[in-house]
This record gives structure tokens, sequence and C-alpha cells, in this order.
């Protein structure tokens, strides 16, 4: 093995120095005593030596050299020089020896002392021939080699004593240790057991040209012992092996300090001599026979230790043990800032420890290491963001300077609060089963290496966890480069990889957090030789993925695959990639590209099959081609972009091509041109539906000092854009401008996805240069539309910015015609901003229903704005809403955002204050709402709102990671007008922290004692303050309420429906946001629930239910109907994670729940409900035991059927088919189901079988008739037949079949009623066959039609317009009469004949306009009603009797919407009065 060059020199150092000194004694002892001790024979010893020493290469200077001689030397200014000068300087020493002790064998040296002694650098000596290398590698290292020479050494320790050793302020230069230092020596006694005192300065390093005294780094102080014998050295000898004795020792005892003087000054160094750092360091290498060992090694620095144990080697083994000790990271750092003069940044960790074992021989040693990095802090404002790192590595060598090979493997646990929270909870009870600890993610490595004369190998390298596997090989031949190298990395879920806490943290915000599916990579390389070119490929495939984004999962899919081929050759800089192909769902793509080092050629083409997936209102492929060619740095080429057909919405593009295209282009610049063309189709816009042609073209050119755009020109549908634009960046100049006209606002709807509509509009842009850039703009727009949101009548303006690059002065005016926003209506406008970009001055105003004013002074150097004016009012339902500034408000937004003394009035009622500040280390804020009316929420919408008055407060501080802070909320004196329940309050109290929102709300009003409840939020906080749920930390909360049902159900916007009664209610939330779990208990006793509409009633209603999110609930609830019927239903839900699987089983005896005149039905039966909740089984078995059908509304009508279809829904959509319940229910009706009403006096039967999804459920069956008349034209018909089939059409349409007969004088007339029940068909027949009108006439007046009076021809036309309307949507025959008369009300009807009577029916002019109450009353004739609302709430009607004197008149005035003013005069008399209604 060659010796190092270091060895060597310090040995060259130490040789020569002492051949000088031996060759100066000799000389003098020589010379003999007498001549030595003149002046000439000093001179002469001097010469000598300077001229042995140059022999060498060494330059000396000695400045004098003195006596008495041989026994006494005292040098003074010597000097020792080489090429590049001065390197070793002695200003003073001094050497004497006890003349007596030479006689008797013993060198016992009195004095030696140097003084201010310096070494600047190291020597430079002339090059010579290295020595040949030893036919061992490990000669120089074998104990054994230092063998002969250990026991001379312990022999020559016996020999000498030195009684004063003074080395004082000997400097060693940077350019030798790497740093400056200075020492000083003092020591006597034995070689055998010499003992010094060391004091030494180890100064901070010099860069540059730095003068001055250099600052002091460490200072160490302590003992510096020699020998082989003193008790300094029997207790770290004494330790490993007692009966061994030393052949020699050194030891060291040193204390460590940060001097005072550390650091430039100033803060820091005021705090090391305040308080300096100490630490010590305790050393012990002993030299034995073949042994070298370190018996005591120590060294403590704050924060920190290392300890060695039991160190050695020898020819047969090595040993020991090490170890490191991190107790405080934060004393160590300031340690590591004392040293370096500089602040340290903290260490994210609370401790850590290394353990280190070295075992074998020195050809094969053994090294095992473990490491443990406990509460490392990925996150200071998270607590539970801690990482435990767990390890231990063992390393193997074999033949280690000859051919040595190498083996090493490792285990990495991490652990810590931060793993476990991401682990799922099998996942971690596995790992405990499965041999590893608990709750840890378990990463192994493995890899072999070995090196011979002819190669180096490293194999089965292997890197293992649960989510991924890394395995490799390579090998290299030394002698002719041949390479060959694999590397395959598998990731068998992607799913627990992101699960990874580290790898979480960084996709915590990103749609990419719940990536899932398998990923596999390949790769190779390989070379012949060292002259060949490196070749390989790369593959990638990935499998079942999930990405978390719809458009990627459905562009890119579930399968994906890409591979390469590569090529190089550094040398000569050439390279290639060829045969790339890319398969990935809709995407697929190719491509390749080469270069020599001085020219590139490269084509690439990606395509994409359909853009559906990306957005489902694209819609055709997209293909994409890039071409390259030329000089390497400045290629030219040619990019295009390509589709067929390109959907946006109703629009299409077809044959859109993009073409970028540039001869050069690089870092020095570039030219070329951009071309855009497509034909512009779109249905939904009349000019569009035959296409028309879309056009962009440009040319572009780039330098580094300049940048233009010519010939500019875009023509597309509805707009045309032109214009040059020339900029010089250096000489800020702009030249140019572009010309906007919009010509067809429909047209654009197809580029902006919003329905436009408008007149021409106009804007045009120019630069210039006077004596300042300058920019003026202006715009004309007429009328313009957006679908139904916005509108406006005109806008136009000016703009003009001066000194563009400079004070940038504007100058903006615009005005606004009439226009709407939502419902927010104006007449006019106006913009206005002057001042500078900088400074500005700003107002806005609008004039109308919706009004403001708003003026602000904006300030962008000072980062600060001024609010100076702000009023924004809207007038609805007669009521001004909106907000008022009621003085200037300051806002800051320079270093965060501040607001300073915000006051704004909540019209109609109501302020808000707020004060604050956040930026990104301070937090404050409060804010308060007082006495916000609720009911001006009734201005927005029409949904019930309850009056009342809201008032909170919020007050923050803290930082914007972690805030805290307090909220209050007050809802008092709700009530609902007109309700006679006491008015109720609400009140929320909420703290936070940085962790959790806490809220305790309690009610007053809503029950027998107050409601209370509490919730418990976690949430995180970014950097810049906005907060998330924290989905995986505990929340917590509970409900607690009892009273009366109806003070809670006057909140439920159910106008028509009240529920009495008491109830009670416990809840209690736990768990996490992601899996909360959630258990309640409801009861509800002796309550009545009323539908008025349905006319449903049910009282005696009782609930007891016991539910659980996790476990089984249960649940019981029984209601009667007041008559002695019931109904209840009974049983369990199960846990939430299953579906709230629902099992459920109901019976129902005798109830009748409807309270009605048109209707009532009792029922008895049983059900099942079975399944999950949201689409559980139904099965049920109802039984009609008996009902009844009062026909109210007459069969035919004169009110037209209209099939209404909102904007933007498509008319006659599916039914839902979605989930849902899912019916199995048969009901059957014995008999006993009238129906009556309108002459009809029936009785049915039925069997009928609901099925099916409960949104869109199918019926089959029928109803049958058992017997029945039906009062038609005046006269009793017989039903002899009635069915009404069920088929399973969905919605159900039943077919009917219905026959009635009735036997005149005559004929015999049948009335059929058939078809679909959506449009039956009413035919009148008879025997023999008769016209409908004389069917008719039979009927009636037993006489043809022909021979009827003017009465009875009236009478017959009333009948059959009574018949004309049937089954139809339509107006009817009376209906095409009144609206070609223009009549309002236009009826056949019946009117008293006889004196007025008073009676609780309203009939004809009695009753109001266009309502009929049914049957005539028995006095009554036909009558004949037209009538018109002369004005919105006026209304004048006339009626006229079919007997001729019977007749009147109708006046009905609306005074408000529930209170009418009615005068009714007819023969009988007169009458005027007032009319109250209310609906229900």
């Amino acid at each position: 093995m060659a010796v190092p060059p270091s060895l060597r020199r310090a040995g060259r150092i130490f040789g020569w120095s002492l051949i000088g000194l031996v060759l100066v004694l000799f000389l003098a002892l020589a010379g003999g005593m007498a001549f030595l001790r003149t002046q000439p024979g000093e001179r002469w010893i001097t010469d000598t030596a300077v001229s042995a020493l140059k022999s060498a290469g060494i330059e000396a200077r000695i400045g004098s050299l003195e006596g008495p001689l041989p026994f006494s030397l005292h040098l003074r200014d010597v000097r020792l020089a080489d090429g590049q000068g001065v390197w070793l300087d002695v200003p003073e020493a001094t050497l004497r020896i006890g003349a007596g002790a030479l006689l008797r064998g013993h060198l016992l040296v009195e004095e030696l002392s140097i003084l201010d002694a310096g070494m600047p650098r190291v020597p430079e000596f002339p090059p010579s021939d290295p020595p040949p290398p030893p036919s061992d590698p490990l000669e120089l290292l074998r104990p054994s080699f230092l063998e002969p020479l250990a026991s001379d050494i312990a022999g020559y320790l016996k020999l000498a004593t030195v009684e004063k050793l003074r080395i004082e302020r000997f400097r060693l230069g940077q350019a030798v240790a790497g740093i400056p230092i200075e020492a000083t020596l003092e020591g006597s006694g034995p070689l055998t057991d010499f003992r010094s005192e060391l004091e030494s300065t180890l100064y901070r390093p010099q860069t540059g040209k730095a003068e001055g005294a250099a600052d002091p780094l460490l200072a160490l102080s302590g003992a510096l012992n020699l020998g082989n014998e003193g008790n300094w050295l029997s207790d770290g000898v004494k330790r490993p092996q007692p009966e061994e004795r030393p052949d020699a020792a050194v030891g060291l005892d040193l204390r460590l300090a940060v001097p005072h003087a550390a650091g430039n000054g100033g803060e820091r160094g005021q705090v090391a001599q305040d308080a300096p750092e100490q630490g010590s360091l305790r050393l012990l290498l002993t030299l034995a026979g073949a042994r070298f060992s370190v018996p005591e090694l120590t060294a403590e620095v704050p924060g920190g230790s290392v300890a060695g144990h039991g160190l050695f080697f020898d020819d047969a083994k090595v040993g020991g043990d090490l170890s490191v000790w991190l107790s405080e990271p934060d004393a160590l750092m300031r340690f590591v800032a004392a040293l370096t003069g500089e602040a340290q940044a903290g260490l994210p960790l609370a401790s850590a420890n290394l353990e280190a074992v070295l075992s074998g021989t020195l050809d094969a040693p053994g090294l095992a290491l473990k490491a443990s990095v406990p509460g490392i802090v990925l996150d200071a404002a998270q607590p539970d963001a801690r990482l435990d790192v767990a390890s231990s590595w063992t390393f193997a060598v074999r033949s280690l300077l000859s051919e040595p090979s190498a083996t090493a493997d490792a285990v990495v646990n991490l652990g810590g609060p931060f793993v476990r929270k991401a682990m799922p909870a099998n996942a971690s009870a596995q790992d405990g089963n499965g041999g590893g600890r608990s709750g840890e993610v378990p990463i192994t490595l493995h890899a072999e290496a070995s090196e011979t004369a002819e190669s180096l190998t490293v194999k089965a390298l292997r890197i293992e966890s649960e989510w991924l596997a890394l395995t490799g090989d390579a090998s290299l031949e030394t002698a002719t480069g041949k390479l060959a190298a694999a590397l395959r990395l598998d990731m068998p879920s992607l799913r627990r990889l992101v699960q990874f806490p580290p790898v979480a943290a960084l996709l915590a915000d990103s749609p990419f957090r719940d990536l899932a599916g398998t990923a596999g990579v390949k790769a190779d390389v390989r070379r012949e030789d060292a002259s060949s070119p490196l070749a390989g490929t790369l593959s990638l495939k990935l499998a079942d993925m999930r990405w978390g984004l719809a458009p990627l999962q459905d562009t890119v899919g579930e399968t994906a695959s890409l591979g390469v081929s590569f090529s190089a050759q550094p040398e000569s800089g050439s390279a290639s990639v060829s045969d790339l192909t890319l398969k990935a769902g809709q995407l697929s793509g190719k491509g390749n590209a080469s270069t020599d080092g001085k020219k590139l050629d490269a084509a690439l083409s990606l395509a994409l099959a359909s853009l559906k997936g990306i957005d489902p209102s694209l819609s055709g492929p997209l293909e994409l081609k890039l071409h390259a060619s030329g000089p390497l740095l400045s290629p030219g080429g040619e990019l295009t972009l390509a589709s067929p057909h390109l959907g946006v919405e109703t629009a299409t593009l077809e044959g859109l091509r993009v073409r970028l295209n540039t001869p050069s282009v690089g870092a020095a610049g570039g030219k070329g041109t951009l071309d855009v063309a497509a034909t512009l189709r779109d249905a939904s816009v009349k000019t569009l539906q035959a296409g028309a042609p879309l056009r962009f073209s440009t040319e572009w050119q780039f330098a580094p000092d300049r940048f233009s755009l010519h010939k500019t020109k875009l023509d597309a549908p509805g707009m045309a854009l032109s214009g040059t634009l020339d900029a010089l960046p250096a000489k800020r100049r702009l030249d140019g401008g572009f010309r906007l006209a919009v010509t067809d606002w429909a047209a654009l709807s197809s580029l902006t996805g919003v329905p436009l509509q408008g007149s021409t509009a106009v804007a045009n842009v120019s630069f210039s240069q006077a004596k300042t850039q300058q920019l003026a703009a202006d715009w004309s727009l007429g009328a313009l539309s957006a679908g139904s949101f916005f509108s406006v009548r005109s806008f136009k303006g000016s703009l003009r910015l001066d000194d563009l690059f400079g004070k940038q002065g504007i100058g903006l005016s615009a005005s606004l015609g009439n226009g709407s926003a939502s419902d927010f209506r104006w007449r006019n406008g106006k913009i206005d901003v002057s001042g500078t970009l900088k400074r500005l001055q700003a107002s806005a105003a609008l004039q109308g229903k919706t009004s403001a004013d708003i003026k602000l002074a904006l300030d962008l150097v000072g980062q600060k704005a001024q609010v100076e004016r702000l009023t924004f009012t809207d007038r609805r339902k007669r009521t001004l809403a909106g907000v008022r500034l009621n003085r200037p408000v300051n806002i800051a937004f320079g270093n965060g955002l501040s607001v300073d003394n915000l006051d704004l009035s909540v019209l109609p009622q109501g302020t808000l204050t707020a004060l604050g500040s956040l930026d990104g280390r301070r937090l404050a804020l409060e804010a308060r709402l007082r006495d916000v009316a609720i009911n001006m929420a009734r201005l927005f919408t029409d949904v019930p709102v309850p009056d009342g008055l809201l008032n909170a407060a919020i007050a923050l501080s803290g930082t914007p990671s972690q805030p805290r802070g307090t909220l209050d909320v007050s809802l008092k004196d709700i009530a609902f007008p007109e309700s006679d329940m006491p008015p109720a309050a609400v009140d929320i109290h909420g703290t936070l922290q940085s962790s959790a929102l806490v809220l305790n709300v309690k009610t007053d009003g809503m029950g027998t004692s107050p409601a209370t409840g509490t919730l418990s939020l976690p949430l995180r906080f970014s950097a810049s303050g906005l907060p998330s749920p924290a989905l995986d930390r505990p929340c917590s909360g509970n409900v607690n309420w009892e009273g009366s049902l109806a003070s809670l159900w006057r909140f439920v916007p159910l106008a028509n429906s009240s529920l009495t009664g008491q109830g009670s209610l416990s809840a209690a939330l736990s768990g996490t946001l992601a899996a909360p779990k959630l258990s309640a208990s409801l009861k509800v006793e002796k309550a009545a629930f009323e539908e008025i509409l349905l006319g449903l009633a049910l009282s005696d209603i009782s609930l007891d239910a016991s539910l659980q999110s996790e476990g089984v609930s249960r649940l019981s609830l029984s209601a009667m109907d007041g008559q002695g019927g019931a109904v209840s239903l009974n049983g369990t839900i199960g846990p939430l994670a299953s579906g709230l699987p629902l099992s459920l089983h109901g019976t129902i005896k005798e109830l009748a729940p409807l309270h009605r005149n048109d209707l009532s039905v009792t029922l008895s039966g049983t059900a099942d409900i079975v399944g999950p909740a949201a689409s559980p089984d139904v099965r049920a078995a109802i039984t009609v035991n008996k009902g009844q059908f009062q026909i109210v509304s007459s069969f035919g009508t004169s009110i037209p059927t209209l099939s209404v279809v909102e904007a933007g829904q498509e008319e006659n959509a599916a039914p839902s088919s979605g989930a849902g319940p899912k019916l199995d229910v048969s009901v059957i009706i014995p008999n006993r189901f009238f129906v009556r009403g309108k002459g009809l006096e029936s009785e049915w039967k039925g069997n009928l079988q609901v099925s099916g999804p409960a949104t869109n459920p199918a019926v089959t069956g029928s109803i049958n008739s058992i017997r029945g008349q039906f009062s038609l034209l005046g006269k009793q018909f017989t039903l002899s037949r009635g069915d009404v089939e069920f088929s399973g059409a969905t919605p159900p349409d039943p077919l009917l079949n219905v026959l009635v007969t009735y036997a005149a004088a005559n004929i015999t007339a049948e009335a059929t009623v058939s078809g679909p029940a959506s449009s039956p068909t009413l035919t009148l027949s008879s025997q023999p066959p008769l016209p409908q009108d004389e069917v008719v006439a039979q009927v009636l007046f037993g006489q043809s039609a022909s021979s009827l009076g003017r009465m009875e021809a009236i009478q017959l036309a009333a009948e059959l317009a009574s018949l004309s309307g049937f089954g139809s949507g339509g107006m009817g025959v009376l209906g095409e009469v009144r609206e070609t008369l223009g009549f309002d009300v236009l009826r056949f009807g019946s009117m008293q004949s006889g004196p007025k009577q008073q009676t609780n029916r309203n009939v004809g002019l009695l009753q109001p306009p266009g309502q009929n109450n049914g049957a005539a009353q028995e006095d009554s004739i036909p009558s004949l009603e037209v009538g018109k609302y002369v004005m919105d709430n006026v209304y004048v009607g006339l009626e006229q009797g079919m007997n001729g004197d019977a007749s009147g008149v109708r006046v009905e005035i609306e005074l408000t919407p529930s209170l009418n003013l009615e005068g009714v005069s007819t023969p009988q008399g007169s009458e005027v009065g007032l009319n109250w209604k209310k609906d229900y």
C-alpha cells in the first residue's frame, strides 16, 4: 500500500528537523569544548547546519547560536523556508541537557523551551520517486508492523526525563490545519509518566483578504500525558484488560469552551460572554505489542455526547463500540451558534441516539449500527405531526484491500402519531400480529457489492415496503468499460403510498390525495465498451387506476403505459430517443428525437380520441403534432393542433387547425407565424346554423431587445380584431394599437357559452410615444344582454394612461345606461378614476331601484386605501335593503390585511362594525353585528320567515396558523306574525383554538326547559389562515331538548300542517368527521298531527327511538285516528357503515286517517320495510275496508290545460330511476267503496298490485263497479258496466270502460266513457241510432230537437256545453266563444227563480266569478253569465235567467288580497258586503 502524501510530508518534516538537530549536537560535541565556546566556533556550527539543510531543499536562517556548548544551546531568529517563502519561524528556543545524567546513561533534559514559534503553512519539497507498493496491502496498518517499534519505545521512555518543557504560543496557520490554531504546552517528568498542561485556542477561519486579528472559535485546556505508567493511565487500561500494560500511551483530558470574544461583537458576542457553552474531551490511546487500542473516549458538548468502549485492532481482530447521544437539540444548536457566530434554526426533533458495534478483522470488518430518532416535528402547529424513526444497519466486508466485497442490510421503522393516524386500524393490528412493531411502517434494504481486478458489481439491490419495492443490479468491466444495469420499481398499492404520512402531507390539498392503483417502472442501461454509447429502455405501466379527478379518470382511464428507448454518447454530445409510445385511455402518442451535439431532429404526436372526458360540454377528437429540426440551440419547426370537429356545448368547430411555424427560435430570438382556421357551427344560433368561418393570423418576432406582432387579424362570427404591436423593453417603448368590433352578439354566444343579445360595439386601444409612453382606449357599447341575468342599454367610456413606465397617470370615465343584474335594476350609472396607477381616486354610482354611491382613494405605494363613501341599496317590496358606510374606513394591504374601524348600517335595520388585521405572523379581529332584523330575509324569499333580532360578535387573535378567539350569536324575539306561541330565543357561544371550534347552544321558548347543545369541530389552518375540516381528528357534540312539539313545528315551513304534543331529544356525537359516531334518543308522547289540505289527521302519536350510527337502532311508532283505528311501526335500523339496514314491521287496524268531505277510507293491513335505508324493500298488504269518494267538480271544463315547461328544462323528462324504496304492495277493495256526487251513486271493488321503485311505480290490476246509478242530462242512468284496468304503465294511466244506460219513451240511450284516464272519450249512442243532439233532446224532453221551444233549446245548449270539453285539456265550445267575445267569464249556470232566501251556499251571482259550487238549488233555473275585469281589481258581471224576468248585476272590488267589497243587485233586491278570505 502506498503511504499517503500527507504522512510522507509529515515524516519528511520530522526527519529533516531531527537530522538538523542531531547534526548541530554532533558538530558541537566534535568541535571540542574550547572551540565551541568561542564565537567562531558557534558561527561554524551555524553555517554547517544551514548548509546541511540547504542540501535537503530547505532554506535556513539562524540569527544566533549561543552556548555554553555542547550541553546548553540557545537559538534566536530561526527561519526555515522553501521556494514559496518562510514556513517555520522560531524567534527563540533553548535546550539544556544534564551532563552528569549522560554519564549515568540517562538523558536529562533540564529545559526545552520554544517561544512564539509559528508554522503558517506546509513546506513544499522537490518531488521524489514514490516508494514501491508493499506486497501486503495491510502491511502499514497491521499492529505487528509496529510491534518491534513498540518494545523499543517502551525502552526509550525509561531512558529520558524532561524537567521542564515549555512551548509557548505556538501557532499553526490556516493552511496547515484548516483553521488557525495557537497552543501553549508546559510539562515535566520522566517519559514513562510525562504530564503536561495544554492550552489552545482555535480561531475562526478567515476568507478572502481579511485583515486584523481572527476571532476565537473554541478554547481547549487540560492535561496531555505521555508514557506507560501513572494513575492517569491505569483507570483506562484496567477496564478492558487489567493484566495488560501498554508499551506506550497518550492521554488527553480537555475542557472545551466558547471564548468570550467569539462572534463579531454586538449581541452575539454579548450572549457568548454572558453564558459560554462548555464541553469536555477525554481520550486514551495505547500501543501494546501488536494491539492498538482506544480504551477511553468520551466527548461531551451541550445537548449531546459521544462515548467509545473497547475500540481496538490487531493482526487478528477489530472491535469495540461507539455511541452518540443527542439529548437536547436546542442546547446543541445554541452551542453551534456560539461556534459559528450565526443564529441556527432549531432541529425539529426531541432526541437522537446512534450505537455502532465494530467486529471482525482488518481484512473483513463488520459494522452494526442502530439509530433512533423519536419525535421528529413535521409541523409545529400540529401536535400529532410527529414522526419516530428507528433503524438498524449491518455491514459486512470481505477481502477489504484485495478483492473486496460487501453486504449491507437495513430495517427502517417509521412510527409515531404522524404515521399511526394515517394507517387503517386493521393494518395497524395486522402489523402487530405479523412480527413487526404495531403502528409502524417497516422499510427493508439489502445490497451486495464486489470488486475484482476485472469488474465492479452491484447485485441484489432491494428496497421494500408495503407500498413499493425497488430492485436492481449493475456490473462494470473495468478493463473494457462494458456496462450493464437494470432497475425495477413496483408500487402494488398507490393508495397506501399516498396514505404514507410524508406523501399524504404533500397531497393534503391536492385532488390526488385519493389516488389508487398499481404502478411499475422498468429501466435498463447497457454499453458494449468504453467507446460505445450508452443505450437503454424505460417503461412505465399503470393499472386499476383511480385518479381522484373525474376528467383525468375519463381521459386517462384505468390503465396506461409509456415506453421509450434511448442512447447517449457523452464524449461527442450525441443522444437519441426512439420508439416513444404512450397509451392511456383516450390518449395516445409516439415520438422520437436525435442530436449529434450540434443539430436536432425531433418529432412528437399526441392524440386525444375524445374531449368529453375532460368536460361533458366538450366533444370530438384532438391531435397535436410537433416537428423540430436544425441547430440544437436554435431549431426551427412547426406545431399543429387539429380537430375535424371540436364541440363546445351546442357549438362545433369544424376543421379546426392551429399552426405555429418558425424557421428558427432560440435564446437569441426567433420569428414565425401563428394561424388558426375553423368553421363555427351552432344550431341554437340562427346566424351560425349554416356555419361561419373563424380565422386568426399574426406574424410574431422576438429578440432580446424587441417583441412584435404584425398583421394580427381575427375574423370570427360576430366580431373582428386587427392591429399591430411593437415592444422595445429596454427603451420602454410601445407602438401600435388594436381595434375590436362586435357586430353580432348572438354569434358570440357559441364562443362564450352565455346567450348574448345586443347591438354593435366598438373598442380601440392605441400605444404612442410622445414625451412619455401613452396608452389610450375608448369603447362604445349599445344594448347588451346576457341571458336573463344581466342587461344594459349602453356602456360608453374612455381610458388614458400617461407616462406608462413612469408616473403612470390614469384618467377613466364611463357611463352606464338602464340595466339590470339578476333582480337588481338601475336607470343609469357612472364610473370615474383619476390620479396615477400608484395613487388613484375612484368613484362609482348607480341610480334607480338599485342605487350605489362609492368613492375610494387607493395608494398602491403606501399599500393602503380609504373608502370615503359606500352605499348600496335596493328597493324590495316597498322596503329599502342594503348597506351604508357611516364613516370613512381605512384599509391597509401591504403586510397582510388590516381594516380600521369599519362601521356599516345594515338596512332596513342593524349595524356592522369591525376592526382587525391579518398578516403572516399575527391575527387580530373584532367584529360585531347589532340588532339586525331577521325578517328582512322576507325581502329576498317567499319562504316563511319569523320576526326577531340577530346580534353577533366575533373576536380572533393569535396567528393565522394558530388562531384563537370567541364567537357569540344571539337570536331573540323569534316569532311568526299572528302566532299565539311565545317568542323564542337562541344563544350560541363559541371558542376557537388552533385545532377546534367549540360551540355551545342554548334555546328558550322552544320547550318546557331550555334546549342545550355543544359541538366541537376539529379544524386545520393553513399558513395564510384558511381553515379546513380536520377529517381525521376527534369531534364531539351533544343536544338535549324537552318540551312542546308545537313550539318547534312553527318553524317548519309547512303552512297547512300542525303538530302538537310533548317530545324530548338527547343526542351525542363522537368519532371523527371522516367517521362520525352518533347516538340519540327521541321520544314523542300524546302528539297529534293534522294536514289541512289533505285532510289527514292522526292523534295519540307515540314515538320511542334509540339511534346508534354504529350499532343497532330501535324504533317504535304508533298513532290513532280518533275513531278507534290505529297504525304502528316497530323494528330496528342497522349501523351507518352498513348503509342503515332497516328491519321494520307495521300494522294498520281499521284506520280512518282522512277527515274530508270528498274522500274517506278505512284501512287495515300489514307492511314490512327491509333493506338499506337508501333503497329498502317495502312489502305490504292493504285492505280498504270501506270508503267513499264525493265528486265535487263537473266532468266538463272551460279551463284550458296548459303544458308549462320552465326555461332550461326539457319537456317530458323521464322520471328518475335512481335509488329509492322498492315497492311490493297489494291493495284489496272487497266492496263498500262508494263513489257519489254529480249525479253518480255507485259501489266499487278492486284488486291492485303496486311494484317497482317508489319514484316510478307500476300499478297492475283493476277496479270494477258492483252497482250504481248516474244522473246525466237530468235523467237517471243505470251503471251497467264499470271497469278501470291498470296495465303497469309508468306513470299509471288506467284504461276506462264505463257504460250507463237510460230507457226513454222512444229510445234506449247509452253513454260510454272509454280510453285512457289521461284522455277519456265520452260517447252518446241510442237504439235506434240517432245523432247526439237528438239523443239528448229525447232524454231531456222526450221529443225531437227540431221541435223544442226557446227555453228548451237554451237548456239543451247548456247540457251539450257541459259535455263539450269532456276529457280534453282545451277550452271547449264555451271557451272558444268567450275568447272570441273578449269576456273574462262566460258560462251556463243556475239562479234563483223566486224570492231570495238565506242559504249557506252561493248560487249564481252570489258566488265569486269563475267558481261553481256544484248542484243547483231546487228553485233555481238555467242562466247565462258573462263578466269582465274592467280594472285589475274591479270585476263587473251580468247574469240572465231562462224565463226572461230573472237577471242580476254583480260588482266586486278587491281592497286587499284577502278583503273584497262586493255588491249584488237582482229583481229580488240588492246587497253590499265585505268578503274576507284566508288560504290555508
